[in-house]
């Protein structure tokens, strides 16, 4: 329609003549500028969409398979009653001697010697920490498995979770994210407890109270508590903590190179001290392991690579509908730059234009991405109940990708209508 289009101001002071000019275009040309930005929407929604797919995927095949990074177990069983102390006493340094001789073995690899304990909570406590959706039995608040790791594999975990040795040996990392089955036997995953990282927590070990800090609250398990189906909130601390509390037993987890050649070490072991299951048990789990680690790598590939997929996918439409735009408006490029326009202001022209693509495109895309995420949500909850998570992650990179795409497919149409030849884009009528 033949009408004066105003131009804001702000967009006349910061882009000068080719940033109104670009404006005005966008206004007129409405059916190229709307192609443009569909086709960038549909990619920034269906990439939110898979990702929250992909999240809750991870999470629903977590409450089936474990990826874990040991293959061969040792269990060590006392005798005696924790009442009687002594006798109790004796036997367990009996059984963490025997582990220790175990650890070094060739074949062990890297190894760590799990102590566990158990933390009752006060009345008080119990009170504090209120019952959430995800559990439904009161008696399974009474208590947290207190769990310590050998020096150098809490010094991985630290590493893992970005923690610091010195900060955290006196306190607990609380581990709180637990599969649990509900009246209808539908899974539900969730924490039990309203604490989070700076708490204090208050409790008895083997009848002296305890004040526990929480250092981290955090998902991620070390080797021995891949176990979703306890019901029970875990304390990772450090072999410190536990030396002063005391622990019940102990376990070795390792991750040898050959299991197998391992297996027989330990059995020469057993034979040579006299040793019987009853003292020891040891399992090889090499093709246990290797078959859940396979299920979750094959789940990894399907996931990622299906995200991978559709991000080609997107990548691909936007730069055939951007350069596809670009080439079509060849002859106007040259008209405005026939008629004087400077190589800065056609630059600064099409700087604006990729801003208003980028900007329309999120500003409409991310809220309908939103709407799928729940929608994916929602199908999974089905299965199993869980907490709807904000794809924060997914918008962050869906912004970047945004940017940097169109910036590089703008770039590289700039460049190539820059080499055209000015008088033969005007003269050539076949577009």
């Amino acid at each position: 329609k033949n009408k004066k289009l105003k131009c804001p101001k702000i967009i006349t002071k910061i882009f000068k003549t080719g940033g109104e000019i670009a404006y005005k275009n966008l206004k007129r040309s409405k059916k190229k500028y709307r192609t443009t930005v569909i086709s960038i929407i549909v990619s920034v929604v269906i990439f939110i969409a898979i990702s929250s797919f992909i999240q809750y995927g991870f999470k629903m095949s977590s409450a089936y398979y474990t990826e874990k990074n040991y293959n061969y177990v040792v269990y060590t069983y006392t005798t005696a009653s924790p009442e009687d102390t002594e006798e109790f006493a004796k036997e367990r340094e009996k059984s963490l001697k025997m582990l220790t001789d175990i650890s070094n073995l060739p074949d062990v690899g890297d190894v760590s010697i799990n102590k566990p304990h158990t933390f009752d909570m006060n009345m008080d406590e119990k009170h504090k920490a209120e019952l959430t959706e995800s559990n439904s039995n009161q008696e399974q608040i009474d208590n947290v498995n207190i769990i310590s790791l050998s020096k150098n594999a809490y010094d991985a975990y630290l590493k893992k979770i970005g923690g610091d040795y010195e900060t955290y040996k006196d306190g607990a990392i609380l581990i709180d994210n637990n599969i649990n089955l509900d009246e209808k036997g539908k899974k539900i995953q969730g924490s039990m407890y309203t604490w989070k990282k700076g708490d204090t927590v208050t409790g008895k070990i083997n009848d002296k109270e305890y004040n526990i800090k929480i250092v981290a609250k955090t998902e991620e398990r070390p080797n021995g508590v891949e176990n979703l189906y306890n019901t029970n909130a875990y304390f990772i601390v450090s072999e410190d903590f536990i030396n002063k509390t005391g622990y019940i037993s102990a376990t070795l987890y390792a991750q040898s190179n050959d299991a197998d050649k391992l297996d027989a070490e330990v059995e020469q072991y057993k034979k040579d001290n006299n040793l019987t299951d009853s003292n020891l048990n040891s399992f090889n789990l090499e093709e246990s392991v290797r078959a859940e680690n396979a299920v979750v790598l094959v789940i990894s590939i399907f996931l990622y690579g299906f995200i991978g997929v559709i991000t080609l996918i997107g990548i691909t439409n936007i730069f055939n509908t951007i350069t596809t735009n670009m080439n079509l408006r060849k002859k106007e490029f040259a008209m405005l730059k026939s008629i004087g326009m400077t190589k800065k202001e056609f630059n600064r022209m099409i700087r604006l234009e990729s801003i208003f693509y980028g900007v329309k495109s999120l500003v409409i895309g991310i809220p309908i991405g939103l709407v799928l995420s729940y929608g994916m949500y929602n199908v999974f909850k089905n299965s199993m109940e869980m907490d709807y998570v904000l794809p924060y992650k997914a918008i962050a990179v869906a912004v970047i990708f945004v940017a940097v795409v169109i910036g590089i497919i703008m770039k590289y149409s700039m460049s190539k209508i820059n080499k055209q030849n000015i008088i033969e884009t005007i003269r050539n009528d076949n577009i």
